[in-house]
């Protein structure tokens, strides 16, 4: 599939776009998105998840800059609030994290229940060092990395969250 995309409201690659949509148009879950600026990704992920539920979760009231007249996106929940101190019930397979980097290991930490499967983050050279402690404490895997933007899954024998 060809994505439409657009570098001007989205702050990733060509080749992390299609990173980002064949990952998650190669699962079958929800996806909960932490941080969407001019919506460049969450138009990319909804675009991928098909009838999906998408959560994305924003501090900023944006317009949606990168979205076209044709996108009609029923799928998705737009949530304006702080990423660090939200609080959801429902369960996702899938989270994409592109804050800023102070606050990526509060936000993994706060969906951490939330989510079942994968962590993806965007940005992985200035947030390295935080992954690095999930990895090593077997928290996390890395199963891919394109660009900066990286593709991790939760470790089966990863439980409770204590740092």
């Amino acid at each position: 599939m060809n994505i439409k995309f657009s570098r001007e409201f989205a702050k990733i690659t060509q080749s992390e776009a299609i990173e980002l949509f064949n990952h998650v148009k190669n699962t079958t879950g929800d996806v909960l998105e932490l941080g969407r600026l001019w919506g460049g990704s969450t138009r990319i992920i909804c675009h991928a998840a098909d009838s999906r539920k998408v959560v994305s979760v924003d501090i900023m009231k944006r317009q949606l800059k990168a979205f076209t007249n044709e996108d009609n996106f029923k799928n998705l929940r737009i949530i304006t609030a702080d990423s660090r101190y939200i609080k959801l019930k429902e369960k996702f397979e899938t989270v994409f994290i592109d804050v800023k980097p102070d606050i990526v290991h509060i936000n993994i930490l706060n969906v951490w229940d939330n989510v079942t499967t994968y962590f993806i983050f965007h940005d992985y050279i200035k947030i390295k060092y935080i992954l690095d402690k999930f990895i090593t404490r077997k928290k996390l895997e890395i199963l891919s990395l394109t660009d900066d933007l990286v593709i991790t899954k939760k470790c089966s024998t990863s439980t409770g969250m204590k740092f």
